[in-house]
């Protein structure tokens, strides 16, 4: 499964809180379906209200979810199927930033 349980868990109760039967898993503040660039906009005003200044929020999110993944084993080409990816390219540079991260992350005995 490519989402985490608390991830599962937490898009479910949104879902439940929801009083509409709209398909769109994501919703403006109006209850319209977010389109384009809307996502990446809604989670900026959210770090804004936060007091937290973050650059690149979107590939902050989907690159921590190509990451834990593939930590967790999951097949690379599913990872780039299931987040969109057209190119295992650039996967497979999360890959070697990974392996780096861990190499430096190692205890040296």
């Amino acid at each position: 499964m490519p989402y985490s349980k608390e991830a599962r868990k937490a898009a479910w109760r949104y879902l439940a809180y929801r009083d509409d039967k709209l398909p769109q898993l994501w919703l403006s503040e109006e209850r319209k379906p977010i389109k384009g660039d809307g996502l990446r906009l809604a989670l900026i005003r959210l770090y804004q209200r936060a007091g937290i200044h973050v650059k690149d929020t979107c590939h902050i999110f989907r690159r921590t979810w190509a990451m834990r993944n593939l930590r967790a084993g999951v097949p690379i080409k599913y990872v780039c199927l299931v987040g969109g990816w057209e190119q295992i390219s650039a996967l497979e540079g999360y890959v070697r930033a990974m392996q780096s991260d861990e190499a430096l992350d190692a205890k040296w005995v």
